[in-house]
């Protein structure tokens, strides 16, 4: 079965993951993601930039709002949204990453990734969602993954250029 069967991609253009059932819904997303990304020939770094978006969309959903129940994955004029819905109806919240307690960089490697994210509530919880450029991002010269040598140069702040 192809992709676009598998995954029920309306058009090729919106595809959509039940990961309410997975035992491991971020590496279910993950396999998700790459499987739509390479149908529609995204590649390189923005691939792996929308894939790590994807993976913590999906964790920081499992973690804060016990269970993910779907992933989307549309394109549009070049834009792909990641949209993850869950069933609380609480917001999403940065919270300051400090060296003593793990975690905390899940909402800013998103923003960071993404052109722009947001929260929408409804009736029966929440959809978190981002969009990112399907080309975006240029290597730097000797570089392989821009977006890890941004964060490895400290340079990793929100709404910050790369």
């Amino acid at each position: 079965m192809d992709v676009a069967a598998r995954y029920g991609c309306r058009d090729g253009q919106v595809c959509r993951l039940d990961v309410s059932g997975s035992n491991h819904p971020v590496a279910a997303a993950r396999a998700f993601a790459e499987s739509v990304l390479a149908l529609w020939g995204a590649g390189g770094v923005e691939r792996e930039d929308i894939v790590l978006v994807v993976s913590e969309l999906v964790a920081n959903a499992r973690l804060h709002a016990g269970l993910p129940r779907r992933l989307s994955l549309s394109r549009r004029d070049g834009i792909v949204r990641i949209e993850v819905t869950d069933p609380s109806p609480t917001r999403p919240v940065r919270r300051p990453a400090t060296p003593d307690r793990p975690g905390g960089y899940g909402l800013l490697v998103v923003d960071r990734l993404s052109t722009r994210w947001g929260t929408d509530i409804g009736p029966c919880g929440k959809s978190v969602w981002a969009e990112c450029p399907l080309r975006c991002y240029r290597p730097e010269p000797g570089s392989t993954t821009q977006s890890h040598r941004r964060l490895a140069r400290g340079r990793f702040e929100p709404g910050a250029s790369g």
